[in-house]
This record gives structure tokens, C-alpha cells and sequence, in this order.
């Protein structure tokens, strides 16, 4: 059986800043576009709360295979997600109909979000630190 391996350059050169960059830019899009032909008074939230959940996904995904710089990738992730965040969460409550606070749905999945990405960060450190333990890079 042969051994196939898997470049994994491309991966590496995704930062955190071009995933924000691409996530928020089409949610941003998307907020606007939706705002103005939907009369769903939550699309704005669910923009934001889609917009965040694929960047914690891709972002950890992604993390998985930073090979020399995983702290500072980690890092750069914790405070882009943050003005991420907050940018479009404060974007949301100037175009919806309906603010965050009547919301509790919104407001757990938040904050559920965010402490699935820390829990999530420290499983992929342990597979990182494990892999380089028995030799796999």
C-alpha cells in the first residue's frame, strides 16, 4: 500500500485576517441585501450568527494544519473573531427590526459560539501537541 501525501501549502497561507476579510465582506453583502428584500425580522441576526459560526468551523478546521505559527494564528483568530463580533452584531442592531436583547435564542447561540471556539482551540492544540508526540506532522 502506498503512502499519499497532502500538501498542505495552500492551507498555511490562509491567515486569519484573509478568512475575516472573506466572511465578513459576504456577510456584510448579505446583511444589507437581505435587510432590504426580506421581511423576516431576525434575517439580520441570522446573517451574523451563520457569518460567525463559519468562521469558528473554518477557522479551527484550518488551524488544524498551521504547522510553525499555530500561537500566533490562535491569537490573531481569538481578536479578529472578536471585532468580527462585534462588527457585525453592532450592524445587525442598526438594521433590524428587532434588537439582540429580545432575542434569548440569538443571545445563547452567541455566546455558546464563543465558548465552542475555546473549547474547540484547546482539542486542537491536544491533537497538535499528540501528533508531534508520536511524529506526525
Amino acid at each position: 500500500m502506498s503512502k499519499t501525501a497532502i500538501n498542505t501549502n495552500f492551507i498555511e497561507k490562509a491567515s486569519p485576517l484573509k478568512q475575516i476579510l472573506v466572511v465578513g465582506f459576504v456577510a456584510v453583502v448579505c446583511l444589507i441585501g437581505l435587510g432590504l428584500i426580506s421581511h423576516n425580522e431576525e434575517i439580520e441576526w441570522f446573517v451574523t450568527a451563520s457569518a460567525i459560526t463559519f468562521f469558528v468551523w473554518t477557522n479551527l478546521i484550518i488551524g488544524c494544519f498551521q504547522s510553525q505559527k499555530w500561537f500566533k494564528y490562535i491569537l490573531q483568530s481569538f481578536v479578529f473573531l472578536g471585532l468580527m463580533s462585534a462588527l457585525l452584531i453592532t450592524l445587525s442592531s442598526k438594521f433590524a427590526s428587532i434588537g439582540l436583547l429580545d432575542l434569548p435564542a440569538y443571545r445563547t447561540m452567541f455566546g455558546a459560539l464563543f465558548v465552542f471556539y475555546l473549547c474547540g482551540s484547546m482539542v486542537v492544540f491536544l491533537i497538535r501537541y499528540i501528533a508531534q508526540m508520536i511524529g506526525i506532522n
